[in-house]
């Protein structure tokens, strides 16, 4: 055998070996990389003895401390002892069973204030993991919804779904889904809803959705969004109805004239009653225009229901006489003799008289 070929022979040799340990050493990654992204959620962990008798000791202090003072003196104490609570605990799973502690309490308000002060580094990262998994070893409750939405709401990276199947309670795993979903909404509209149907179990209602809908994006497509949902036509589709609502209402808040539009011009797909989630939203911010737009619209359903509408702002703004002009040009006359009834009663309160003389007017007989 000459050079060559044991050269040959050596080389083939290395090389088989060299693309053997490639791949081995690229199978152990692949399965580390698999190992973090779908952590053990089915192992439900037990709480740190040490940061619970840390916790403990933090919520004595604040007892005390509460007792002791009043006043200005009870918030420059409070927040010096906050303050070493962050410095002992972190920003993550401790201070979220701080704040829980002072929740029960029941000092509602607080814990509502400093959870939304502190949210964002309690849930997100590092901190962010911690905090997912001690919420796993707590019973449910309301406030710990609230605390599975704002998981929900930072949580990045793989796992999603392994985590919400990892959560005991249904109601909870909505909450965090509904936070996931909403912090999407704010990017990409249709997005959050696909995510949220795709994600979602038997065992979690679509009730969620309906909360995603106030993150939808200012700048979106909600024709897009809406058309996800099906025809309001359909008598099955309660659910349906109630996120077109929601859709429309939160479009209103930035682009009322499309939305009302949107609701005109498409009287196949969404019932002329709709108009209602618009234009009280409309009436809030802008109400001449609301009315302009109103106007605007032949005699039918559509504009009932529009009138109707700015009839019932006009009553609850103090406005009895306007409330009234709205009612009188209703053309359903079953509507118009109910809303008429309701707007009179009010304005007879502060001017009998003239209430009196305007139904007559109306109804004559």
């Amino acid at each position: 055998m000459n050079n060559k070929s044991i050269l040959n022979r050596g080389l083939c040799f290395f090389i088989t070996n060299f693309v053997c340990l490639l791949i081995l050493l690229l199978n152990t990654q692949c399965k580390k990389e698999d190992s973090l992204n779908t952590q053990r959620f089915d192992i439900i962990p037990k709480p740190s003895v040490k940061s619970q008798s840390q916790v403990d000791d933090f919520l004595s202090r604040w007892d005390t401390i509460s007792y002791s003072f009043k006043g200005g003196e009870l918030s420059a104490e409070r927040s010096k002892l906050l303050g070493e609570v962050i410095s002992v605990l972190g920003k993550g799973a401790g201070l979220c069973e701080f704040i829980m502690g002072i929740h029960d309490r029941r000092e509602f308000r607080l814990a509502d204030s400093l959870l939304l002060e502190h949210k964002s580094e309690i849930f997100s990262g590092d901190y962010g993991v911690a905090t997912r998994e001690f919420l796993r070893t707590r019973e449910q409750s309301d406030f710990i919804k609230t605390l599975y939405f704002y998981a929900g709401y930072y949580f990045s990276g793989a796992g999603v779904k392994e985590y919400i199947e990892s959560i005991t309670q249904p109601s909870s795993q909505e909450r965090f889904l509904t936070g996931y979903c909403s912090r999407l909404a704010e990017h990409d509209q249709q997005r959050a809803v696909e995510e949220y149907k795709a994600l979602r179990s038997d065992k979690i209602s679509f009730y969620g959705l309906l909360d995603v809908m106030d993150y939808l994006s200012p700048d979106g497509d909600f024709a897009n969004t809406d058309a996800i949902f099906p025809d309001d036509f359909d008598e099955k589709n309660s659910m349906g109805a109630a996120l077109r609502y929601r859709l429309l209402k939160r479009w209103a808040l930035f682009h009322p004239e499309a939305a009302a539009n949107y609701v005109s011009e498409t009287p196949l797909r969404v019932k002329p009653d709709s108009i209602r989630a618009v234009i009280d939203q409309w009436a809030r911010s802008k109400p001449e225009y609301a009315i302009a737009w109103v106007e605007k619209r032949p005699a039918g359903p559509l504009q009932d229901a529009a009138l109707e509408e700015l009839s019932r702002f006009a009553l609850k703004s103090a406005k009895p006489q306007d409330a009234w002009k709205f009612a009188a040009k209703v053309t359903n006359f079953d509507t118009k003799v109910y809303l008429a009834t309701e707007v009179f009663k009010e304005w007879a309160k502060v001017d009998k008289v003239a209430a009196e003389a305007a139904w007559v007017e109306v109804f004559p007989q």
